[in-house]
């Protein structure tokens, strides 16, 4: 298992003592099953986000009528058919793929289009959109169950690199007498409410983890979308100025 926590683990865990690490090795691993376990990784993230916002709104995390929505993707990373596919199998619901994958470059030219006059709404923008390919959930739950378990082995393991004695605290939490009837670092992790620090700390609720989140990739994403806008409408204006001096 791989968890690619390079610099912490951020939502919903806000872990900076986390580090990547790559688990379960065997001799016969080869770069192939890497590839597939960054692939994995990616959609386990994506599968944490969803499950905050389910909770948010009331449809329990794993399941609840959030489920009956399909989940819009975009990006480079949807060219990955695999990707696209386990993405649905790991969150149990339709992944759908727009023809123009590069939403946030598409935005951007709706935002000067808005702004430039050259449509009118964003009602006109929607007319746009068009699926590309669905994809629906086809493993089974107690699959589905195996992998979530064992991405939540591979990030409490991912935990206690920095910032004191690891060794000492993974003692702590796994207590003694032969060991409980579970994985510790897993109960410590549930335990921790996916946001909580080792010693007792008040674990973060998931309202503030998901909006300090959502905060943060909406102001970078205003930021760039933004420069993009200014950019087109500015090459906008200069080819009109450019067509009426031809004129």
């Amino acid at each position: 298992m791989f968890v690619p926590a390079f610099n912490g683990l951020f939502a919903p865990y806000w872990r900076t003592d986390a580090r990547g690490t790559l688990t379960g090795l065997s001799g016969n691993i080869t770069r192939a099953h890497l590839a597939r376990a960054t692939l994995e990784a990616v959609a386990h993230q994506s599968r944490e986000l969803l499950e905050i916002m389910d909770s948010e709104n009331g449809g329990g995390g794993s399941g609840g009528t959030s489920k009956e929505h399909a989940l819009k993707v975009d990006g480079g990373m949807t060219a990955n058919n695999l990707l696209m596919q386990f993405q649905s199998d790991i969150t149990g619901r339709r992944v759908v793929r727009p023809v123009v994958a590069e939403t946030t470059a598409l935005g951007a030219a709706y935002a000067a289009g808005l702004a430039s006059g050259f449509w009118t709404s964003q009602e006109e923008l929607s007319e746009h959109w068009r699926p590309s390919k669905t994809w629906r959930p086809l493993m089974q739950a107690q699959a589905r169950a195996a992998s979530v378990h064992n991405w939540e082995r591979g990030v409490a393991r991912s935990l206690f690199w920095t910032g004191g004695d690891g060794a000492a605290a993974s003692a702590k939490i796994g207590g003694g007498g032969g060991g409980p009837a579970v994985d510790p670092f897993v109960s410590f992790l549930r335990f921790a409410g996916k946001g909580g620090a080792a010693g007792g700390a008040t674990p973060a609720s998931p309202r503030r983890l998901f909006t300090e989140s959502t905060l943060y990739l909406a102001t970078l994403t205003a930021f760039l979308a933004g420069g993009a806008a200014f950019a087109l409408s500015n090459a906008i204006a200069q080819k009109r100025a450019q067509d009426n001096k031809d004129l």
